[in-house]
């Protein structure tokens, strides 16, 4: 069953296009689905068929956030640069994926850049939101990862 995306910045009906659209240049990305805002040019990638989310198994057109148009996209960008590092280097992992994502649910509800109802995921960030959380930050690394990542990493708090 498709449920129709609507563009978190114009509110607009957005439309289910593949990764050939988008992504013209990434023939790894094509047959992905998306959902597109063609008046703001706002888009968001789909789970893949099968994903089990909160929301039950994916069928491949259920969106995994809200559209980003280029100003949000660049500032979700930025967030993955600042908080991956601290999930994804394996061999020495400081916490891991849904520890930090709970963690930054909790920080989030408390310095209000995430609604009280819903968990922290960097898909869902808005403008301003994504703009708190960034200059949050670091105040975030220094009371929970005062060590920050180790060095060689792509960004260390």
């Amino acid at each position: 069953m498709t449920v129709k995306a609507i563009c978190a910045h114009c509110e607009s009906d957005c439309r289910l296009t593949d990764g050939a659209e988008i992504y013209t240049h990434r023939a790894d990305l094509h047959s992905l689905k998306f959902w597109i805002c063609d008046k703001c040019d706002a888009y968001v990638g789909c789970h893949k068929p099968g994903n089990n989310t909160r929301k039950g198994n994916a069928d491949g057109t259920l969106a995994m956030g809200t559209a980003a148009n280029k100003e949000l996209r660049k500032l979700r960008h930025t967030i993955h640069r600042l908080i991956d590092p601290y999930w994804e280097q394996a061999e020495h992992k400081i916490v891991q994926r849904k520890e930090l994502y709970a963690l930054l649910t909790l920080y989030g509800h408390m310095m209000k850049f995430v609604p009280n109802d819903q968990a922290f995921h960097v898909s869902t960030l808005t403008v301003e939101s994504a703009k708190r959380f960034i200059s949050l930050f670091e105040d975030f690394t220094d009371t929970y990862y005062p060590y920050g990542v180790r060095q060689g990493s792509r960004v260390r708090a």
